[in-house]
C-alpha cells in the first residue's frame, strides 16, 4: 500500500548506483519529475530512461536545489558541499532507504551490525519459507528495497540488510523487529569517531514502540545496553552464562537464545543440539542464534526453524566454497571487510586439516590494522598481499608472504605455495575500492582466476 505520493513532485536523486537507479526507476512509475546527478563521468549502459529523466554526470551542480526533495544513495556523503547548502535551503534530504519505506505497510525486519548482516537476512528469510510465510531480502547487501517494493505482497515480510551509510539518512524508518548483530570500528574513513559509528547502529531503534522487537548480542556490552522501546530478545554464544543473568533475564520477560552443553536454549528449554545444524564455519554461529530468535517471534515450530536454517546454503562472496583444484580448497570470502570478521574468519579454520594460504589487503578504512597483522601472523601458512595496504602489512608481518598486483596473480602465487589439504582463503579484511567496484567484483576475480587454474 503506498503511503505517500510522489505524483508532479520534483525530486533530485544523487547516485546512479543500484540506489539511485531503482529509486529513480520507482519514482518514475509514480509520475514525479526526476532529476539525477551522478559525480561519475558516465555510467555504462547509458542509462535506458533518458527520456523520461533529466540526468547529469560528472558533477552536482546547483541544478539539484531545483527540487521539492532530496534522496541519496548510501555512498553518498551527507557532507558534500551541495548537502550542505540544500540544508542551508531546508531542502529535505532523505535517503533510498527511508524514501522506500514509506510506501510499504509491511513487516519489517532490519538487520545491522559491523559483521553477519547478509548471512542472517537468508537465514531469515529461509525459516520464514520453511513455515509457508513470503520473504524478500533487500537493503544494503546489494537489492535496493526501492527495487521490490512494487513486487511486495500485502503479506511478504521485508528482510532488509541496513548499513551505518543508510541509518545517516533514516527519519520514520520503522522496523518491527530490529536486529542488531555486534559493533566493532569500521568505516572510520566515513564516519568522523567511532561513537558515531556506534550512534549509527543504535539508531536502527530510533523509531520502535513498545510492540516492536529488539534482537541483541548480550556478549558486545555496547550491543546488551541498547536503548530502546521495544520489547528485547538476547541471544549469546557463550556457554558459561551466569545463572543469576539468565535468571534475572526470565524474571523481566527477556528470555536469551544462549548455547549450554552443546546444545541451544531457548530461556529453560532446550531446543536442539547444534550438531543438528547444517553449520560449516563457527564465526556465523551468532547469525544463526539471531535467526533463531526471529522464528521464536513468528511463533514456529523447533522444527521449522530447524528446517528452514538447514536449507540454507551460503551466501556468495561469505565462506564461499569455489572448489577444489587438485586437492587444494579454493575458499571465497571477498565479503570480509575489517578486522573483526578477518580475525573470527581465520579462527574458524584452527581445527581444519591443512594450513591456510591466504590472500588479503584493500583499501583502508583507518582502522587500527595491527590486529589483521596479528592474526595473519598467528594462524596463517603464507599470505600474498594485494591492494594499496600491502607495504604496510608486509612490515608487520613474520610469516613468509609476498605481493601481487593483480587477482590473478594472487591466486596464482597462492596455489604454487599450497600443498595438499591446504586452503587458498580470499579474505582481504579491507574495503575493495582500490583495484575493484566493490566486495562482489572482487569476489568475481577471484572465482575467475580459481577457473582459468582449473582449466
Amino acid at each position: 500500500m503506498v503511503k505517500k505520493n510522489y505524483k508532479g513532485k520534483k525530486v533530485s536523486v544523487i547516485g546512479y548506483g543500484r540506489s539511485g537507479k531503482a529509486c529513480a526507476n520507482l519514482l518514475l512509475s509514480m509520475g514525479a519529475k526526476i532529476f539525477v546527478s551522478d559525480q561519475a563521468e558516465h555510467r555504462t549502459p547509458k542509462p535506458d530512461n533518458r527520456q523520461e529523466i533529466d540526468f547529469e554526470f560528472g558533477k552536482h551542480s546547483e541544478r539539484i536545489l531545483n527540487t521539492d526533495i532530496i534522496i541519496i544513495s548510501p555512498g553518498v556523503s551527507l557532507n558534500q558541499p551541495i548537502i550542505l547548502k540544500a540544508r542551508e535551503k531546508n531542502i529535505p534530504v532523505i535517503g533510498e532507504l527511508e524514501f522506500a519505506s514509506q510506501l510499504i505497510d509491511n513487516p519489517m525486519i532490519g538487520i545491522t551490525g559491523t559483521n553477519g548482516k547478509t548471512t542472517t537476512a537468508f537465514l531469515i528469510q529461509k525459516i520464514l519459507e520453511s513455515a509457508g510465510r513470503k520473504a524478500v531480502v533487500c537493503g544494503n547487501m546489494g537489492i535496493p528495497l526501492s527495487s521490490v517494493v512494487e513486487k511486495l505482497s500485502p503479506d511478504t515480510v521485508a528482510v532488509i540488510e541496513v548499513s551505518t551509510f543508510q541509518l545517516e539518512t533514516v527519519e520514520n524508518f520503522h522496523p518491527w523487529i530490529g536486529i542488531l548483530l555486534n559493533i566493532t570500528p569500521d568505516h572510520m574513513d566515513r564516519h568522523s569517531s567511532f561513537q558515531e559509528y556506534k550512534n549509527l547502529k543504535l539508531k536502527l531503534f530510533s523509531n520502535q514502540e513498545k510492540d516492536d522487537f529488539a534482537i541483541l548480542n548480550f556478549d558486545d556490552s555496547v550491543v546488551r545496553e541498547a536503548n530502546t522501546r521495544a520489547k528485547k530478545l538476547f541471544f549469546s554464544c557463550r556457554s558459561n552464562l551466569p545463572i543469576a543473568t539468565l535468571y534475572s533475564s526470565f524474571q523481566s520477560g527477556t528470555p536469551t537464545i544462549y548455547i549450554k552443553d552443546g546444545n541451544i536454549y531457548w530461556a529453560q528449554d532446550k531446543l536442539f543440539s547444534i550438531k543438528k545444524l547444517n553449520l560449516k564455519w563457527e564465526c556465523l554461529l551468532p547469525d544463526y542464534l539471531a535467526s533463531i530468535l526471529v522464528g521464536k517471534i513468528f511463533e514456529l515450530s523447533h522444527s521449522l526453524i530447524l528446517k528452514g536454517l538447514n536449507s540454507f546454503t551460503g551466501v556468495p562472496h561469505r565462506l564461499e566454497e569455489v572448489g577444489m583444484v587438485g586437492k587444494v580448497r579454493f575458499i571465497n570470502n571477498s565479503m570480509c571487510t575489517n578486522p573483526e570478521a578477518f580475525i573470527s574468519t581465520l579462527y574458524s579454520f584452527k581445527s581444519r586439516r591443512g594450513g591456510i594460504i591466504l590472500i588479503a589487503g584493500g583499501k583502508e578504512k583507518k582502522v587500527d590494522i595491527i590486529p589483521i597483522a596479528q592474526a595473519i601472523n598467528k594462524y596463517t601458512k603464507y599470505t600474498v598481499l594485494i591492494g594499496e595496504t600491502s607495504e604496510k602489512l608486509s612490515k608487520l608481518l613474520n610469516v613468509q608472504h609476498n605481493s601481487a598486483g593483480t587477482m590473478e596473480e594472487a591466486v596464482n602465487i597462492a596455489y604454487a605455495r599450497a600443498n595438499s589439504e591446504d586452503v587458498v582463503l580470499l579474505s582481504p579484511g579491507f574495503a575493495s575500492f582500490d583495484w575493484f567496484r566493490d566486495f562482489s567484483e572482487r569476489g568475481e576475480k577471484f572465482k575467475e582466476a580459481v577457473r582459468k587454474l582449473k582449466n
